[in-house]
């Protein structure tokens, strides 16, 4: 979002499934924004890295497709 809270961009990290809700924080670290997306839908999660300004995905890490 921007300062003025408009939403500048959004990106699907796995195929999230609802089952206690979304309670990661994301981290900046330069140009990036960390993120960790458990799933205990098909496929399980991941933990990648978005480009801050563009909303691309810079790397992406699969986890485990059993639930945490």
């Amino acid at each position: 979002m921007d300062l003025n809270g408009k939403q500048l961009w959004q990106t699907q990290i796995t195929h999230f499934v609802i089952h206690q809700g979304f309670g990661s924080s994301p981290a900046i670290w330069g140009d990036l924004v960390i993120v960790a997306a458990d799933s205990k839908g098909d496929g399980g999660g991941a933990v990648c890295a978005l480009d801050r300004k563009t909303g691309a995905i810079a790397w992406k890490v699969a986890r485990a497709a059993k639930p945490n």
